[in-house]
């Protein structure tokens, strides 16, 4: 009876991505017979794994970006696939920048489109002319201390003149009030140039009254001095009489 053979497995390996295995021979340990030849396993394969980004530019407003796709194998981390894929230009967000409004004397402007990420001037503004004063007309009337006006105040900024100016008003000596030292002045330019029908002028009238009323006051002084002279003298005659 022949000898029963003493086995073991030889030459088995395993399979890999890309490299087959094999199942191994049956092999006798005392004569070296293989006694039962093993079988080829295939490669498995590559197993993806998760693709990532390499050699990434980024994209700006006004220029496309891109990045590799890469995937690797999650196995034996062999390079499977590379994909260089274009990020499209995100664009420009802007905002309106250096913008003012015009004011009575002041130009104003529209403002600069500018982007808010690279600070690139899209679009240029415009001047806005200045809007001028809008006034309104306020009649200040003259007191007794301050000059009257025409005072013109924009309604929109505040700026004030005046002009039309009218003088301070005045009290003559009867107490009553005048309208305006410029009245009073043309009055009297009035009473100057004014003549009557007989040819004597107004102003030569009035001088002359005047002079009668000068005359009666200097009458009047007179005959009082003339009758406190005359009860002097008569005081100082009856003292002589009484003395002798």
């Amino acid at each position: 009876v022949p000898a029963a053979h003493t086995t073991e497995l030889q030459n088995a390996r395993d399979a890999t991505c890309t490299e087959p295995g094999y199942t191994g021979d049956e092999v006798c340990t005392v004569c070296g017979e293989t006694v039962t030849p093993g079988e080829t396993i295939p490669a498995t394969g590559h197993t993806a794994g998760a693709a990532v980004k390499e050699n990434e530019v980024a994209a700006t407003c006004a220029t496309d970006g891109s990045y590799d796709s890469v995937i690797y194998c999650s196995v034996c981390g062999e390079e499977i696939n590379r994909e260089t894929v274009t990020v499209t230009a995100t664009g420009h967000t802007t905002e309106i920048q250096n913008a003012r409004d015009a004011t009575c004397t002041t130009d104003g402007y529209t403002g600069d489109e500018v982007c808010s990420v690279c600070g690139e001037t899209i679009t240029t503004g415009e001047i806005i002319p200045a809007t001028g004063h809008s006034y309104k007309a306020v009649i200040i009337e003259a007191t007794y201390t301050t000059q009257g006006c025409t005072r013109y105040t924009c309604t929109v900024c505040g700026h004030s003149y005046d002009t039309d100016y009218t003088a301070v008003k005045v009290i003559d000596e009867t107490g009553e009030s005048l309208k305006t030292q410029t009245t009073v002045q043309e009055q009297t330019d009035t009473t100057t140039e004014s003549t009557d029908t007989s040819g004597t002028s107004a102003g030569s009238t009035t001088s002359a009254q005047t002079g009668d009323n000068s005359q009666m006051v200097l009458w009047l002084v007179l005959l009082l001095l003339s009758g406190v002279g005359a009860a002097g003298i008569a005081i100082n005659n009856t003292k002589q009489k009484r003395s002798r």
